[in-house]
């Protein structure tokens, strides 16, 4: 009886040998994994962050696009008007000519 107990006693510690490790093992594996998600993570906030600057970026743009729209807006306009006054004035000029020149 003394014997068996001797031997259960050795297959018992055999088994708690063998039971941590495997849990040695999952815990590596587990850490491993652990660790693969942490650098995702990390290369996600990076890109989260890359985006959000680019997209700051693009509002500052889109606003500075936005003003010399208006600029140019006001340029044309202004181009516009100057060119109706140069031909109103050159068809006076040559009307002027016309009665000073006999043809």
């Amino acid at each position: 009886m003394e014997h068996l107990n001797v031997i259960q006693h050795k297959v018992i510690g055999y088994v708690l040998k063998a039971l941590k490790r495997i849990l040695r093992l999952i815990f590596y594996l587990l850490q491993s994994s652990l660790l693969k998600i942490q650098e995702q993570l990390q290369l996600l906030q990076q890109q989260y962050d890359d985006s959000v600057a680019q997209l700051e970026e693009l509002k500052q743009k889109k606003e500075l696009t936005i003003i010399r729209l208006q600029r140019a807006s006001v340029l044309t306009a202004a181009l516009a008007e100057e060119q109706v006054w140069y031909r109103t004035s050159g068809e006076l000029f040559l009307r002027g000519l016309k009665l000073w020149l006999p043809m």
